[in-house]
């Protein structure tokens, strides 16, 4: 029984940072990129839509670089 309650919060855990990963990596690829990647601006839905998929793997990584880049001026 142990070992199924052990399972059973693994799974959830690993869906819970899917949700997560999934929610941040929106934001990311389509808000948040321009604080560390000033080429984005110019990349279309189509191509951010093609990184979502990696944003939501690495999500705690890019938030992470996120938070230590400074803004840049405009």
């Amino acid at each position: 029984m142990l070992a199924v309650s052990w399972v059973y919060w693994l799974v959830f855990a690993f869906y819970g940072y899917l949700i997560v990963g999934f929610l941040v990596g929106l934001w990311l690829v389509f808000i948040g990129v321009h604080r560390f990647d000033r080429q984005m601006q110019s990349a279309t839905w189509r191509t951010r839509l093609l990184l979502l998929p990696g944003a939501a793997a690495l999500w705690v990584f890019l938030l992470y670089k996120w938070f230590k880049t400074p803004p840049h001026e405009t």
